[in-house]
């Protein structure tokens, strides 16, 4: 099929299926093998160990917003708009070398305070030593597939995250079955692979990343830093609050059992939202392309819904069933995770197309954001002390239920971009 010059096919969906066949397969592999290293870790290491290493993941992202600003979001956003490769290659560079410079700073800080950090967090000095070198990993990761996604290269952005699934994959069989049947073997495996997945994307984009930083791009560059940091503390309030609060409250086998119920469902919609995200932040970044992209994704968006419910439920069911007997089946967790995964991807989708629309709605989308964010903190602070799981996932439902409305709201108000 001639994706790119059928005329059947709009210029806006033939924009998003060709970077679907471009990048899909791989990313499709990628998170297969995402999946299928979560699937054997839970089943090698057990509720305790696995749950740990949800602990771990959940605290680096939360450390890695003041370090990372909303440098990935104005990389994308600036190079999708320009066309001269010269041009591109210069805004890379310089919202490149600024995010390094920034990260390393930040990350002194939080190496030199290790005690004090460590203990505000209530944590071992082990697991911030942990928390801290996978936080800096995807930050560097992050900055470059985003980098590859405002250059429109889908395929190489599939091709880095097929690498980093298969070659984590590889490095926890390594791990473990050397002898380290612990944690430490499963985020190890996710650095080195980060590592090795950062190495391949730098390779990709070694024509445009130089030593230099541009002055005429500081101005756009850095007028984007802001906004993103309310949307990404947002997110971490959806994403993380839930297995942090849960820690105060269970056990780390307790927070395993949600981390692998998680995994199937919002896990699943995050990797779905992901994908898609990656494509329409750089069509949604044209305001010609916005209108046709809103008009599809609400149309479609009750219909597939329904049934995404049902294919997440089975896919639960699945996971469960792969984890081993120490993951028990419990058919309510199914239906809320279930219903958790579908509004999800529909918050995922709107906020990617509002907050690419211009500089108001990426304002509009982190606001949105953040208020779903708070909600999520507030509800799981009440729903956890006597709901615990099923609280947690309850707080899920009701945050991102939250901001999917708040950015079709937002849409309909001022459909025009400013």
């Amino acid at each position: 099929m001639d994706i790119k010059n059928s005329p059947r096919i709009g210029k806006n969906t033939r924009a998003l299926l060709g970077g679907l066949w471009a990048s899909g397969p791989f990313f499709i592999i990628a998170r297969a093998a995402t999946a299928g290293t979560q699937i054997l870790a839970a089943r090698l290491l057990g509720p305790r160990e696995f749950g740990l290493t949800i602990i771990i993941s959940a605290w680096a992202g939360v450390l890695i917003i003041p370090a990372q600003l909303g440098f990935p979001q104005a990389i994308v956003k600036f190079t999708a708009m320009e066309k001269n490769p010269n041009a591109q290659a210069q805004i890379i560079s310089s919202a490149w070398w600024l995010s390094l410079s920034w990260a390393l700073l930040v990350f002194a800080v939080l190496s030199f305070g290790q005690s004090f950090f460590s203990h505000s967090l209530r944590i071992s000095s082990s697991l911030y030593f942990w928390i801290l070198t996978y936080a800096f990993l995807v930050l560097i990761y992050t900055l470059l597939v985003n980098s590859l996604q405002g250059l429109f290269r889908f395929k190489e952005r599939g091709l880095t995250e097929m690498f980093y699934g298969l070659l984590t994959l590889t490095f926890f069989c390594f791990f473990y079955f050397l002898g380290e049947k612990k944690f430490a073997s499963f985020i190890g495996a996710m650095d080195a692979g980060l590592l090795a997945a950062s190495i391949i994307c730098f390779f990709f984009l070694r024509s445009k990343i130089k030593l230099t930083i541009n002055r005429d791009y500081l101005k756009p560059i850095l007028s984007y830093l802001t906004a993103p940091v309310l949307g990404a503390a947002a997110a971490a309030g959806v994403q993380y609050a839930s297995p942090l609060i849960l820690a105060a409250y269970l056990p780390p086998q307790d927070v395993g059992l949600y981390g692998i119920y998680l995994a199937g469902s919002v896990g699943a919609a995050l990797a779905i939202s992901y994908i898609l995200s990656a494509i329409l932040g750089p069509l949604a970044s044209d305001p010609e392309k916005q209108s046709g992209a809103w008009r599809k994704f609400l149309f479609l968006s009750a219909p597939l819904s329904l049934a995404a419910f049902f294919v997440f439920a089975a896919g639960e069911f699945i996971l469960l069933k792969l984890a081993g007997k120490r993951y028990p089946l419990n058919a309510p967790w199914v239906a809320l995770f279930s219903a958790a995964a579908v509004f999800c991807v529909l918050s995922n989708i709107a906020s990617t197309l509002i907050a690419f629309q211009n500089a108001r709605g990426l304002w509009l989308g982190s606001l949105g954001s953040a208020l779903s964010g708070i909600l999520c903190l507030i509800a799981n602070a009440l729903l956890i002390p006597h709901w615990k799981v099923s609280g947690a996932v309850a707080a899920l439902i009701l945050s991102y239920t939250a901001s999917f409305f708040w950015c079709v709201f937002w849409r309909q108000r001022d459909p025009i971009p400013i």
